[in-house]
């Protein structure tokens, strides 16, 4: 119903309840506020929605629902990145994982699949370019699913974001030697431990040297690497005990042992091993990334 105020442009009375002039549509009071939710008549919201953490306001309609979906879904990603990350002591990988999560949102790598599946993917991304010890059968005993579901989303979304030369390399073929200090702590040798996890490194370089690591997993190579340089030590582990630590079957050690034999190397006593090593300078610390290099 039309009020008595008058409009400050045309002088007319005719004010509607909205505060707008019903004769020339001059804004007679602008400071009207409308406190309830209101739908047109294509039944879109008219206003906007703010998330939690949203800093941007979107425009009404089909796009604001849209984009509100995509924000639920990476402020939901977050939180499934840190419960991910804090159940495997790896918490400063979760913004950098994070980022990963919202290219793969924007991307639509998410639709179709677990979110959960995709957020662990994103922080063993993490991990492998930052050479931390974790393998994916890590992140499958933390979640409680497939290793294979894992690879297989893994693999897709390392395809699916254009990461740079040097990271897609690093993504391409982990280095075995990574998880040589991991692995050989848990065998318990005691005081020993660095000693028999260098002589493992240096046996993996030497493998590495006559094509064994080319197209196989570091776990395999590890475990053969760590039972050659424990019994170089003086340590009887036996191949049960490496497997159980390594998580891998007793016939894939089995193979790796075998195809070692076949090299020089095999044939090499520990003090000529340790000689040519020492000699070949096969074995040092890396002044890029600190980390030990063969």
């Amino acid at each position: 119903m039309a009020s008595e105020v008058k409009c400050s442009n045309c002088l007319a009375t005719g004010i509607d309840e909205n505060g707008y002039c019903m004769v020339c549509g001059e804004i007679v009071d602008e400071h009207q506020l409308i406190s309830s939710v209101q739908f047109d008549a294509a039944s879109s919201m008219i206003g906007h929605r703010l998330s939690a953490t949203q800093t941007t306001v979107w425009s009404a309609g089909h796009n604001a629902s849209k984009t509100d979906s995509m924000q639920d879904t990476i402020n939901k990603g977050k939180r499934e990145i840190s419960k991910i990350a804090s159940a495997l002591n790896i918490a400063q990988y979760v913004d950098k994982a994070h980022r990963l999560f919202m290219v793969a949102a924007s991307d639509k790598f998410t639709q179709g699949r677990r979110r959960e599946i995709v957020c662990a993917c994103c922080l063993y991304i993490c991990c492998r370019l930052e050479h931390t010890p974790l393998m994916l059968i890590d992140f499958a005993d933390a979640l409680q699913t497939n290793m294979f579901t894992l690879g297989n989303c893994f693999m897709r979304l390392k395809d699916a974001v254009a990461f740079p030369g040097q990271q897609r390399k690093s993504l391409m073929a982990q280095d075995p030697s990574v998880f040589i200090h991991r692995f050989a702590g848990q065998l318990e040798f005691g005081k020993e431990t660095h000693r028999v996890a260098i002589t493992a490194m240096r046996l993996v370089g030497r493998m590495r040297r006559d094509w064994m690591t080319a197209g196989r997993r570091p776990s395999g190579i590890c475990a053969a690497a760590l039972l050659i340089a424990s019994r170089m030590h003086g340590f009887q582990r036996s191949q049960r005990d490496i497997v159980q630590v390594v998580k891998i079957c007793e016939e894939t050690l089995r193979h790796r042992l075998l195809e070692f034999d076949g090299t020089p190397a095999a044939k090499m006593t520990p003090d000529e091993f340790e000689e040519l090593a020492q000699e070949t300078h096969s074995f040092e610390v890396c002044e890029a990334c600190g980390m030990f290099c063969i």
